[in-house]
């Protein structure tokens, strides 16, 4: 089994299809790398980080091997197709080396996905069961919240400020769990919406959970996107900021991934 080094190794984890459970694991295992440094699966899954650590790189995520891909021999390849170069290209290249189950890799289609997964992998109904008790965690955790406060998605990397709307991971999670949002934040038309430091008022609610990209090591400001952010004309004049109530929130789990074990995360 080959999969990409993105959503589909979480999807699969969460369908119990460990690298202990099937004798062509290192099929399983391939393509991960740098997937490994990621302390999101490390958190979720530390049982494992010792069995990925093996993991072998097959190809950059836009344009992955598929020579590589076939020397493995994997009986079923799992591939998203978000940034991919020519995913029509690459589906047919890698559907004459095995089975290929494409998913969008979006956080828009993160609940699409992982059933897509499950039916691959012959689980559907761990997948049915993990969403029926995903739901029924949202609706308590969202029961457990006091009064009826709107929540802001904030994040900001290098070169954008985005908010986050309904359809993204974190923003359909809090719809899960019953969480009112700003009206500046309802739209389902895409996952996010650029804005810019003169329009940050947008960001405005109850409570902002934000994320702050991380900055690379050669620059001194170690934390450079969240001073930039909190430096803002804009921000200290919002409301949610004097009320104490700008929460930085780990931007990996809730920003950057696509998959179940990030929706447990913002859930929490």
């Amino acid at each position: 089994m080959h999969l990409p080094k993105d959503i589909c190794i979480d999807l699969s984890f969460c369908l119990d299809c460990f690298p202990s459970g099937y004798s062509n694991m290192a099929h399983f295992l391939t393509y991960f790398r740098a997937l490994l440094t990621r302390h999101l699966l490390k958190k979720a899954f530390p049982k494992q980080a010792d069995k990925l650590g093996a993991i072998k790189d097959v190809g950059s995520r836009k344009s992955p091997s598929v020579e590589d891909i076939g020397n493995l021999s994997p009986d079923l390849i799992l591939v998203n197709q978000a940034g991919k170069d020519d995913i029509d290209t690459l589906y047919k290249s890698l559907s004459e080396v095995a089975p290929t189950v494409v998913t969008q890799g979006k956080s828009e289609a993160w609940k699409q996905d992982f059933l897509l997964v499950a039916d691959a992998l012959g689980k559907p109904e761990t997948a049915k069961k993990w969403m029926e008790t995903y739901q029924v965690d949202a609706a308590k955790a969202g029961s457990a919240i006091d009064g009826n406060p709107t929540v802001s998605l904030l994040r900001k990397t290098s070169d954008k400020l985005r908010l986050f709307g309904a359809v993204s991971l974190a923003g359909s999670v809090l719809s899960d769990m019953g969480v009112a949002r700003p009206s500046t934040q309802t739209f389902t038309d895409n996952g996010n919406k650029d804005i810019s430091s003169e329009t940050l008022a947008e960001a405005e609610a109850d409570w902002i959970l934000y994320g702050a990209q991380k900055t690379p090591k050669d620059e001194k400001d170690k934390d450079k996107n969240n001073t930039e952010l909190t430096a803002m004309p804009l921000w200290a004049g919002l409301k949610a900021v004097n009320d104490k109530h700008a929460v930085r929130v780990d931007d990996d789990a809730f920003f950057l991934n696509a998959g179940p074990t990030a929706a447990r995360l913002v859930m929490t």
